[in-house]
């Protein structure tokens, strides 16, 4: 069995396989990791999902790093040091890499925003200081247009959010009157990782011991997990004075319940204490 598996990893057909796999799941990472990100906005994936696409129909022709590190090995016969050997079986052909990033790139394509919601996405460029013009002070109306469509399809108050830019390009800061728009564009979910964020959080809430939550407890540490800030920017302050005027006890309260310690060895007990000198 052992035989069979050398013969199989060690032909060359595998090695150009797993090279053309490994640099086609590098680039897919590399994507997924960016989209995760929580400070992309709606244009930029847009953008980074049309540069992957281009780069599967380059590859045919420029292949990767991996696949080209793969063809030298199986010209030489050799990678790192081990003998490899053409299988020759006519049923067993290597990957053809163009139908293989065909398709790929054909799949990502469909990842790509339609035509309405692309056009989003190009209108948002116009709340990115850096595609300003030069005189943009001089030209107040610059992304009245784009600014306007979007509103008129988020559903906002075009009027407010006109102004707001305008604000916005002679202060070089976000108007309040242009926040909602901005709100609005950053609520567009760009992939499922915050989702998936989400049930990650709930599987270390809920385990098999803490399995009887209530739904309305589980939504609250949900809530905390998610969004909440961390333990060293927590002021718990407002929280402790809103328990002690409900009329409950404070931590240092000498009326509570005194704790009951541990009992303690008896000092007598010296086969204890040489164990102890091992901890």
């Amino acid at each position: 069995m052992y035989e069979g598996l050398q013969r199989k990893i060690t032909s060359t057909e595998f090695v150009l396989d797993l090279a053309l796999i490994c640099d086609a799941l590098q680039e897919l990472s590399e994507l997924s990791l960016e989209l995760q990100d929580r400070s992309i906005d709606l244009y930029a994936a847009n953008q980074k999902i049309k540069a992957l696409v281009q780069v599967f129909k380059e590859r045919p022709i420029t292949p990767g790093p991996y696949y080209e590190m793969a063809a030298t090995a199986v010209e030489r016969l050799q990678f790192q040091g081990v003998a490899l050997h053409t299988s020759g079986r006519v049923n067993d052909p290597p990957i053809d890499v163009t139908a293989f990033y065909t398709k790929l790139h054909k799949s990502n394509e469909k990842k790509l925003l339609d035509c309405e919601d692309a056009d989003i996405a190009e209108w948002s460029r116009v709340l990115d200081q850096k595609q300003w013009p030069g005189d943009v002070c001089e030209n107040l109306t610059f992304g009245e247009v784009e600014i306007r469509n979007m509103c008129r399809k988020l559903q906002l108050a075009e009027g407010d959010a006109i102004r707001g830019f305008r604000e916005y390009l002679l202060e070089k800061e976000c108007a309040e009157k242009l926040q909602p728009l901005q709100h609005a564009l950053k609520t567009i979910p760009i992939s499922s990782s915050e989702c998936e964020r989400g049930f990650s959080q709930m599987n270390l809430i809920i385990t098999p011991t803490r399995a009887s939550l209530l739904t309305k407890t589980v939504s609250t540490l949900l809530f905390i997990r998610l969004v909440g800030p961390p333990l060293t920017r927590f002021d718990p302050t407002g929280y402790v004075q809103s328990w002690l005027l409900k009329g409950r006890r404070s931590a240092v309260c000498t009326n509570s319940k005194t704790r009951n310690r541990d009992v303690e060895f008896d000092e007598s007990d010296d086969n204890m204490k040489e164990i102890w000198k091992f901890l």
